[in-house]
């Protein structure tokens, strides 16, 4: 964990950090009685198993290393690397909860899962006051045959009677890789 107060964990000391720490570092953030950063250094991390982020007591930043010319340079190329090995699941999920939640500098990767999937976020009715900039997403693949909700980069869920979701930011964003084909096998779909 951390010391207690307004203060960053780090999602691994190291690049390569182990599920079990990221895990520890979105929980123990979202437990500490004020605004916390979870904070990914530069390098790769590997996602075995889906990160849940539970309702923070107050407002709670994952992000990566802060890039170079934020405001200024366009493409930004997070250095913070989340890859993906997940088929036909989001890499990240949240919880409906009205305490803020900001998403960025983060490169995800997806790993263009050939059974489809590779989403990065889904974000559940209700999950309100959700900022998601200056990421970097792709990966995610569709199969032929069928769409999933997972082929999805950010999917906000809803259906008619669920809770209504307010006061989401998503902008200045990338959305896919041209040099991995990333959208070939979603354009087949369509």
């Amino acid at each position: 964990a951390g010391p207690a107060g307004g203060s960053t964990l780090r999602a691994g000391a190291r690049p390569r950090a182990d599920q079990a720490g990221i895990d520890s570092a979105a929980n123990n953030s979202c437990a500490a009685p004020s605004a916390r950063t979870v904070l990914f250094a530069a390098g790769n991390y590997p996602l075995r198993s889906q990160i849940s982020i539970p309702c923070p007591k107050t407002a709670m930043v994952i992000q990566g290393t802060t890039p170079s010319g934020v405001g200024t340079t366009w493409p930004l190329t997070p250095t913070a690397i989340l890859t993906s090995t997940l088929t036909n699941s989001w890499a990240v999920r949240g919880s409906a909860c009205g305490v803020g939640t900001t998403i960025q500098y983060l490169q995800f990767n997806g790993g263009d899962p050939s059974g489809g999937g590779g989403g990065f976020l889904f974000v559940p009715a209700g999950m309100n006051n959700l900022t998601v900039t200056y990421n970097w997403f792709y990966g995610n693949s569709a199969i032929a045959s069928t769409s999933q909700f997972q082929d999805t980069s950010v999917w906000l869920d809803r259906d008619g009677s669920s809770a209504r979701t307010s006061g989401v930011t998503i902008k200045w964003n990338r959305f896919g890789n041209a040099l991995n084909n990333d959208c070939a096998a979603l354009m087949h779909l369509y």
